[in-house]
């Protein structure tokens, strides 16, 4: 009987956990009818207990763009509206779809009208969202790619208004693995790809933290370019302190490095900023040309 009942608990726990990785929804926002787009069905936006609720009163199906549904009807409600999705605990890769189905589309042709903000299960958050202006114009489609996790069993998407309703046209949901698949992580836009989650190591998998990307091996290319704060011309200011070659050379007798420049042990142990090196190299090429010219006069 425990046996019986342990196998059946076991399948149950496994089930449960396998559900997310399976999960698939698309969701015609604002329609009451399917839509096929690119071979993908869309349901109809329909609230149904268990799976899907909706707080978002308003539907609108627009007649001045050219696009095919499920981008020609929205949702939209003031001043806010939630998705609700009842799934199980796991990863999920969340695929919003935008298109602004009303404004600065003539006759109505203000672009800046529609302003909101969204958030995704709080792991993910957009301000100032403007349909328009995210993509450069009219009749295009605006999607935004997230993977977030699960872990009350509802997945939930909120829009709040800034200035007018906020709306939606369509919803992809799509269970993730533990593994992520790397094409769920990153967002593909007119401007190139983005990663916005952590950190990206290559050739590594020791800890990252305080670095955006990690590379162990060597990197090929023609440019660099390091933004600085601040860069040495205060050398030539008549207020700055030049050390005399007596201090240098005593400094340099005590520690065996030239002053504000690290030694060779901290480089070992920590490695050595680009940015701040070139600064600090600089600073003793322009220290130089004042010995130079303290020595001319």
């Amino acid at each position: 009987m425990k046996s019986g009942f342990l196998l059946t608990l076991l399948f149950c726990i496994g089930t449960s956990l396998m559900a997310h990785a399976d999960y698939v929804k698309r969701v015609n926002c604002g329609s009451t009818v399917a839509a096929t787009y690119s071979g993908h069905a869309f349901d109809a936006d329909l609230s149904v207990p268990g799976e899907l609720t909706f707080e978002g009163k308003n539907a609108y199906t627009s007649s001045y763009i050219t696009l095919n549904q499920p981008f020609k009807s929205a949702r939209y409600d003031n001043p806010q509206m939630h998705y609700r999705f009842d799934v199980a605990n796991g990863n999920y890769r969340v695929l919003l779809h935008f298109v602004e189905v009303y404004h600065g589309i003539a006759p109505n042709t203000d672009p800046n009208t529609r302003v909101f903000d969204l958030d995704i299960e709080g792991q993910y958050a957009e301000t100032d969202l403007n349909p328009i202006s995210a993509v450069g114009g009219p009749d295009q489609i605006y999607t935004i790619d997230r993977t977030i996790t699960v872990q009350d069993g509802e997945l939930t998407i909120t829009f709040t208004k800034v200035s007018n309703d906020p709306i939606i046209n369509a919803i992809e949901i799509f269970g993730v693995s533990t593994g992520t698949p790397m094409d769920t992580l990153w967002t593909q836009t007119a401007t190139g790809i983005h990663y916005d989650l952590g950190s990206v190591g290559i050739g590594i998998t020791s800890d990252m933290i305080g670095f955006k990307r990690a590379v162990d091996g060597y990197i090929r290319t023609r440019e660099i370019r390091v933004d600085q704060d601040s860069w040495p011309d205060y050398v030539f200011s008549k207020d700055y302190e030049l050390p005399s070659l007596e201090e240098i050379r005593k400094y340099i007798e005590e520690n065996g490095h030239l002053p504000n420049i690290p030694s060779a042990k901290e480089v070992e142990a920590n490695g050595m900023g680009l940015g701040k090196m070139d600064r600090l190299l600089l600073e003793k090429i322009e220290e130089r040309i004042q010995y130079l010219e303290n020595k001319k006069a």
